[in-house]
């Protein structure tokens, strides 16, 4: 059987700039109404769930306020090209 982290995307930094996008119910976690689909916000912190999960703390510039957010409700806000 397949391991659920196998289907993960890729982790964040600290420091990345990241957007919020609606997904579906993540297990061990809740996300507050006041973060809105394409809300910006900058990674402060890494945890893992007591299920195994890694879950990032975000910053939330609009909001001003830090809330605990599961991996595939982020995106990078942006994208580095390389030279």
């Amino acid at each position: 059987m397949d391991d659920d982290h196998d289907f993960q995307p890729a982790s964040l930094l600290v420091g990345a700039l990241v957007r919020y996008r609606e997904y579906y119910y993540f297990p061990d976690t809740y996300v507050d109404r006041e973060v809105g689909d394409g809300d910006v916000g900058i990674v402060v912190g890494v945890d893992t769930t007591y299920m195994g999960y890694t879950v990032y703390r975000v910053f939330w510039f609009k909001q001003g306020i830090v809330q605990t957010v599961p991996r595939p409700n982020l995106k990078l806000a942006y994208l580095r090209k390389e030279i």
